[in-house]
């Protein structure tokens, strides 16, 4: 519950600064605060300690004695149930609660593998059908230009776009004009150099973790 708590808390407080601070903090501040919150979602367990409020209560202890549990005759305590039960069929409470925890995570592990994958697939689609489209784009000025990232422009693209980890790439569209492209790339590079993409892929896992 704490981790549910925590992360619906934060997400608000989180868009209220947004909404009402938006021109008087610095943009990084609202990407630093998202990180926090996307690191915890990247890590969906409970930690407990001994001195924390949150700790599970512990199952209680019976001290040892010699006084025995019970007085007079067994059989008043024991009854015919006990003795007509059949070996074997004895319910297991702890054990009952493992095998449901078991379904319960084969369940979340399943939700969280199949929503990745779709995400996954649907990037690498994307990607693919956008660079169908594209063509080398070779116009950069020189004060732009950067040996690390790939340069394209494509007629069915309506805004810019950057993408790539590994080797990023920035797509700018074919009806841009000289006056705002180095708005454009400007703007695209500083994505790229704050690490904007791989961002969304943490987004992306966390949102496939807590699907």
């Amino acid at each position: 519950l704490f981790f549910f708590f925590f992360s619906i808390v934060a997400t608000v407080l989180i868009l209220l600064l947004r909404k009402f601070f938006k021109e008087k903090l610095f943009a990084k501040t609202f990407v630093f605060l998202w990180l926090l919150v996307i690191i915890r979602l990247l890590v969906p367990f409970e930690f407990y300690s001994s001195i924390s409020a949150f700790a599970p209560e512990k199952e209680p202890v019976f001290a040892e004695t010699n006084e025995p549990f019970y007085s007079g005759n067994f059989e008043e305590y024991s009854g015919s149930k006990v003795e007509n039960q059949v070996p074997g069929t004895e319910q297991n409470p702890k054990k009952a609660k493992i095998q449901s925890d078991k379904i319960l995570l084969s369940i979340w592990i399943s939700g969280a593998v199949l929503t990745g994958g779709f995400f996954a697939a649907k990037h690498f689609y994307t990607v693919k059908k956008i660079l169908k489209s594209c063509v080398p784009f070779d116009e950069i000025p020189e004060n732009y230009k950067n040996g690390k990232i790939r340069f394209y422009k494509s007629k069915n693209l309506a805004s810019p776009l950057s993408f790539g980890i590994l080797r990023p790439a920035i797509i700018i569209p074919a009806n841009t004009s000289e006056n705002q492209l180095p708005f454009v790339l400007l703007h695209e590079e500083t994505h790229v150099k704050d690490r904007d993409p791989v961002l969304k892929i943490l987004v992306l896992f966390a949102l496939s973790l807590n699907w």
